[in-house]
């Protein structure tokens, strides 16, 4: 039995209407759908380009909506390769930009191998704690922003320096708290007088 060649799709994805696109092993085009960007009119379109039952290879750029269109589509194809943008537009620097031009360059580059992949996990953990460190690198950023603004402010209005070595608190605070005064009063002072 002889194989099959796959078929290479291109996705184009936006926030209100997509462009999907494929490609045979010869390089000849198929007709070109343009659609609403809807998780089931996604699916039935990518559906669609199976019906051939040869192997289906489908790619898309890598953007705000890929995480959300892979997993829709994984599950339809044999491989889903998301590709780097800023690499596709160096290769495929069409002078027609529109989307059916960019889906014909994706094909014809995911027929060729000429992609760059880029890595997209489907473990939904993994996830979820990928952004809660990127959110707490944002929140220590924020944090290193909001001490650089009231250390400037304060030396602005003529505050003590803080040494390079010391923190702020080890050069002022020992010379201002109230226990420490009295016990650096010299010897032949009188002992400060306690109330009982």
């Amino acid at each position: 039995m002889k194989k099959k060649s796959p078929v290479y799709a291109a996705l184009d994805l936006h926030s209100r209407h997509s462009v999907l696109g494929s490609m045979d092993h010869g390089g000849k085009t198929g007709a070109w759908m343009r659609f609403a960007t809807e998780a089931e009119t996604l699916r039935a379109q990518v559906a669609r380009l199976r019906q051939a039952r040869r192997p289906l290879f489908l790619t898309m750029e890598a953007g705000a909506l890929t995480r959300w269109a892979s997993a829709i589509v994984r599950p339809l194809v044999e491989r889903l390769i998301i590709c780097e943008p800023r690499h596709n537009r160096l290769i495929n620097s069409n002078p027609t930009k529109s989307d059916e031009a960019d889906v014909e360059g994706m094909c014809l580059l995911l027929r060729l191998g000429k992609l760059k992949e880029v890595w997209m996990g489907t473990d939904r953990t993994r996830e979820i704690y990928r952004a809660l460190v990127y959110e707490l690198l944002n929140w220590r950023d924020a944090q290193r922003q909001l001490k650089a603004l009231i250390k400037a402010r304060y030396r602005q209005w003529g505050g003590a320096q803080a040494s390079r070595t010391k923190s702020f608190f080890q050069n002022v605070a020992p010379a201002v708290s109230p226990t420490t005064a009295w016990r650096r009063r010299a010897p032949d002072d009188p002992a400060p007088l306690r109330s009982a």
